[in-house]
């Protein structure tokens, strides 16, 4: 394993391959996690990214807008394409707030193969609840994965 001498915030510090801290004032994991929380407000456990959650969702009648999905889901990150493939969608999807309303062409018009991609900023959440779908078409849908808050 190689060695590099680094500075890291006036800090002197050694590197290795790895990416970690070996030698110097930050040289144990401890260390090193109250330093990030001292330079950035972050803790170890914001390092924890939670594995994504299928989303399949389908509108039930086309003209009434849905909730995405039924309860409070807090993501912080979301992506979903208007349904291709073996189930086309027969027409377009629309993503959105409550207001959502296609016959204005309110919200994200998504063409069958388009996809809509949500992140939230660093350290915040979004909730899918808020947001809605509807479509031209009847069973026209999205599938798509988010990452739970």
């Amino acid at each position: 394993m190689t060695m590099e001498r680094r500075w890291l915030h006036s800090v002197s510090v050694t590197v290795g391959d790895d990416g970690l801290l070996n030698s110097g004032p930050l040289a144990t994991e401890a260390k090193q996690d109250a330093a990030l929380a001292a330079m950035t407000g972050a803790t170890a456990s914001m390092r924890t990214v939670a594995a994504p959650v299928e989303l399949i969702k389908a509108v039930a009648v086309a003209g009434t807008a849905e909730k995405l999905v039924a309860n409070a889901t807090l993501a912080t990150y979301m992506i979903v394409t208007a349904k291709k493939a073996a189930a086309d969608n027969a027409g377009n999807v629309f993503i959105g707030a409550s207001t959502l309303d296609k016959g204005v062409k309110e919200g994200v018009e998504l063409f069958p193969g388009d996809t809509y991609e949500r992140v939230a900023r660093p350290g915040e959440c979004f909730d899918l609840a808020g947001m809605y779908l509807d479509a031209d078409t009847t069973a026209d849908g999205v599938a798509g994965y988010y990452v739970p808050a």
